[in-house]
């Protein structure tokens, strides 16, 4: 499969899985990591990691339900949306895609949540992130030499 690389520095909280795992388990899926936010968070853990579509929900920490609509564009995604993982936390935690959010005064967080990706369901392509944000030459993770 693909590489693993350990999240050090990070708290990994365990949480039951959005979906019934399948019967031969999780042999063989990558991990990958997703960057998000708190107020996407209870969304992510009632319905697991959405698509951009016209008819995806994502429910609000108040509960309340929302359309899901791309925030950074569709770099690669083709006609019907894509949901974006990378294999390295230190993309994913790219501001960008994992703000700093304060959660009292002056205790801070991010929030990346670590998935496993069904073999044959993903396209691997090079760093989405755009140029104006991020100079493609100066590396996010060292242990990745094409993102």
């Amino acid at each position: 499969g693909e590489p693993y690389y350990r999240p050090d520095g990070w708290t990994l909280f365990n949480v039951k899985p959005a979906r019934e795992l399948p019967p031969e388990g999780l042999e063989g899926w990558p991990v990958s990591y997703h960057g998000t936010s708190i107020r996407r968070l209870r969304s992510f853990l009632d319905m697991g990691l959405q698509k951009p579509t016209s008819d995806a929900l994502w429910r609000t920490l108040s509960g309340n339900m929302k359309s899901i609509k791309s925030e950074r564009g569709a770099a690669g995604a083709g006609k019907d949306g894509a949901a974006y993982v990378t294999p390295s936390l230190w993309v994913a935690s790219h501001p960008l895609y994992s703000r700093l959010e304060e959660v009292e005064q002056g205790h801070w967080v991010q929030l990346v949540v670590q998935v496993r990706v069904k073999p044959g369901c993903y396209i691997k392509q090079h760093n989405t992130l755009n140029e104006r944000r991020w100079n493609p030459h100066v590396l996010l993770d060292p242990s990745l030499t094409d993102h």
